[in-house]
């Protein structure tokens, strides 16, 4: 029996309807067995061909999938960077009293990085409103001065857990949160649901958020309140 593709073979090959039907039985014959094989040639021929196409789709998406991860993993890197920096210098400051404090016994050089810690951590992580300017080419008075407009701009609410989580981590406990885990090999993301149940001291004496997930609750995870920030602020901890 023949299918499209061995009638295109005969096609192609001009042998049609009308030179069929001057041939011989045997002829004709010889001309579908003909027409079966080339049939199998291209099988084999568009098979291959798919194959090679499946695999360039698979490697593209693989390439997309790592420059994602890439630039995820970039973003997350500053984000830590802006988080760690203000822990560095005396937690998040909440008001002008705070920055003076923090910034008293610190030598010009380090008023700057303390300074622009906070700003980066209000304008990036809480989304605070504030006019782009570039903070490398002030000095650390101008610093403070962008930094106390910046603390008189409302936090958005979406963003008030974070500052809570500085203020007050204790308001945590007993809360649900849905944490993000992808599958670096297939890049499947999974929500799972748990409930941070305590704040407990890891052995290098930091604070930890104890959370027990609702599908393995006798396997708990111990995030600092850092890791929790960050997370919340790339959108991998929903709280």
């Amino acid at each position: 029996m023949m299918t499209k593709i061995e009638s295109k073979s005969m096609y192609a090959a001009n042998r049609v309807g009308q030179d069929m039907a001057k041939m011989t039985e045997g002829e004709r014959e010889r001309n579908i067995i003909w027409a079966v094989k080339q049939g199998a040639k291209i099988r084999v021929t568009d098979r291959e061909k798919n194959r090679q196409y499946q695999e360039k789709m698979r490697e593209r998406l693989r390439e997309r999938r790592m420059e994602q991860v890439q630039k995820e993993e970039k973003g997350r890197e500053q984000l830590e960077g802006v988080v760690e920096g203000v822990y560095r210098y005396g937690g998040l400051w909440l008001t002008e009293v705070d920055m003076g404090n923090s910034l008293s016994s610190l030598s010009e050089t380090r008023k700057k990085e303390a300074i622009k810690s906070q700003i980066k951590f209000r304008t990036q992580v809480l989304h605070c409103d504030a006019v782009k300017i570039a903070l490398s080419k002030l000095s650390s008075l101008q610093l403070q001065d962008q930094f106390i407009q910046i603390l008189r701009s409302p936090i958005p609410q979406d963003s008030q857990i974070i500052q809570d989580i500085f203020e007050q981590p204790e308001k945590l406990i007993q809360r649900k949160i849905r944490q993000k885990f992808e599958d670096q090999n297939t890049g499947f993301e999974t929500l799972y649901t748990g409930t941070i149940v305590a704040i407990e001291e890891n052995q290098h004496a930091q604070k930890e958020f104890k959370i027990v997930y609702d599908e393995n609750p006798e396997a708990p995870c111990y995030q600092t309140i850092q890791e929790v920030v960050v997370d919340i602020a790339a959108g991998d901890i929903f709280v």
